[in-house]
């Protein structure tokens, strides 16, 4: 197909579907306009400032034109890149790619410089509302296939490893999980005959056979093999269960983790925010301490045997309150801490461990831990710590790589990659590599009634019972009373036990 697409004289593109409503042809005059209004390099630019009161129903249109489902697709990758000439149609109107690479690269230009976006400074929110439309546009899926496009067509170098080419269009959509690797193949360079194109192979197989690849055709640095996986299984929707079911076709991949060393922790007095904490967070399951040697520039376990320390079971309101002195974040560590131990939280993931240094070139992991940003004043409530990047650089501390081995038994290895799906806000629950024990369990001590859901339940079930078993009591009586007057006895006795099993059975397959 890529062949076809790169031999053809012009490549006419249908983007509108029968059931959107997008008033394409209103968006394409636009396009068209603003590019010819002059000559400068800075024509969008020119005529967006010359009509920043232009009616919202052209903005919208424009916005809509880059929201067709058509952009989304993966197959149209290769269509759009690889053609020598396309021109954009919907109905009768039609519009060169050529113009909307000019629109999409001066938006683009402009955002970066930040002049067309300040230019709107003072001006009236509905304005600024209306220029809001143009930054959202450069990050749309078309104006991001538009660029690749037009830098290809320049001669610059855009993504052609494959691994590359997956992570910048990992929202694009396919019918096929497989697809999210072959719609790409033809992008990549000549290198990619040592990938098979094999729609029969089980997607662990394919997990396995593309990640191969990647590491040692497209160079993958071992420290990104662990994020890369992750959003690869997530594509080709392979599933822990699966990995670890066939973890053998995995261990040959060199697996190199970057943990980030966030500082060394100083031990704090219980305050009013710490207390407060505590009833926000789920306790932690407990780990055993894990020795290693530190003198190799990767570092490794020591031994399996004898670099696994006890485990220490430490509730929520015996964790230990810390801060970072370098960073000022807080935390709640689930082991016993001491001072200058470092803090350690490995990126992509929500996993942050205490670090002990031990003499003769030995460190050790003694548990893990919560982190929270740092109060801005004395009382101000602590809010979980988000690692956005422009925080996360603010805190790194200096950065350490693990091996393989030591990856698995932190469940950072090829069983634990998917812990970054959490739906959840990720400082809320602890990773699935390492489970927490249930709320009614804490302490290990199983409660006897249970979570107040079941407890309310339970009466529920008891107040049933009682209404069941009572008609059979009542009418036991009153059967018994009538066989008492005609001369029969025993049967009062006989109704009334009837009535109280038929009660017992139903309250007791409740309470169980």
């Amino acid at each position: 197909m890529a062949e076809i697409y790169s031999n053809a004289n012009v490549v006419l593109v249908w983007l509108q579907s029968a059931n959107e409503d997008a008033d394409v042809g209103t968006a394409f005059d636009f396009v068209r306009t603003a590019v010819a209004r002059d000559t400068t390099g800075r024509s969008v630019f020119n005529y967006i400032q010359a009509h920043f009161r232009t009616s919202r129903s052209t903005w919208n249109a424009v916005k809509r034109l880059c929201q067709l489902r058509y952009w989304t697709r993966k197959w149209i990758i290769q269509e759009l890149v690889m053609a020598r000439s396309v021109v954009l149609q919907t109905g009768d109107s039609q519009c060169s790619m050529l113009d909307f690479e000019k629109f999409c690269g001066q938006l683009q230009a402009h955002r970066d410089r930040h002049a067309y976006y300040d230019a709107t400074a003072g001006s009236s929110s509905e304005t600024r509302e209306t220029l809001e439309f143009g930054r959202n546009l450069v990050s749309s899926p078309a104006a991001r296939l538009v660029l690749q496009r037009s830098a290809e067509t320049r001669g610059e170098r855009q993504p052609r490893l494959l691994h590359e080419l997956i992570e910048r269009y990992a929202d694009s959509v396919c019918y096929l999980p497989c697809d999210h690797v072959y719609a790409l193949y033809s992008l990549v360079g000549e290198h990619r005959r040592h990938l098979s194109v094999d729609y029969a192979a089980e997607p662990v197989e394919r997990f396995a056979a593309v990640l191969h690849f990647a590491v040692t055709h497209d160079h993958l640095l071992p420290a990104k093999v662990l994020a890369f996986a992750s959003l690869l299984m997530k594509l080709l929707g392979v599933t822990q269960e699966t990995v670890r079911r066939r973890s053998a076709q995995l261990d040959n991949f060199q697996l190199v983790v970057p943990a980030t060393i966030l500082g060394a922790v100083a031990l704090q007095l219980e305050s009013e925010a710490s207390i407060a904490l505590r009833t926000r967070i789920e306790p932690l399951q407990p780990m055993r301490t894990l020795a290693f040697d530190t003198r190799p520039e990767v570092w490794e376990l020591t031994t399996i045997g004898g670099s696994v320390g006890a485990e220490e079971r430490v509730g929520r309101p015996d964790m230990a309150f810390f801060t970072i002195i370098e960073s000022g974040l807080q935390g709640l560590a689930a082991c016993r801490l001491e001072s200058n131990d470092a803090i350690w939280h490995f990126p992509t993931t929500q996993l942050v461990f205490a670090v002990r240094t031990l003499p003769g070139h030995r460190a050790m992991i003694v548990g893990r831990a919560y982190l929270f940003s740092a109060a801005t004043r004395p009382g101000d409530p602590l809010n979980f710590w988000l690692t956005q990047p422009s925080s996360y650089n603010a805190v790194r501390g200096g950065a350490q790589h693990i091996s393989a081995h030591w990856a698995k038994v932190l469940a950072l290895g090829w069983s634990g990659l998917s812990a970054q799906e959490l739906k959840v806000s990720p400082q809320l629950a602890p990773e699935p590599g390492l489970p927490t024990h249930p709320l009614e369990t804490l302490e290990g001590v199983r409660t006897r009634a249970g979570p107040p859901a079941i407890q309310c339940l339970k009466v529920l079930g008891i107040g049933l019972g009682v209404v069941i078993s009572a008609p059979f009591i009542l009418v036991g009586g009153a059967v018994a009373l009538a066989v008492s007057v005609a001369g029969a006895g025993g049967g009062t006795e006989v109704m009334l036990v009837l009535g109280a099993i038929v009660g017992v059975i139903v309250v007791g397959s409740v309470l169980r």
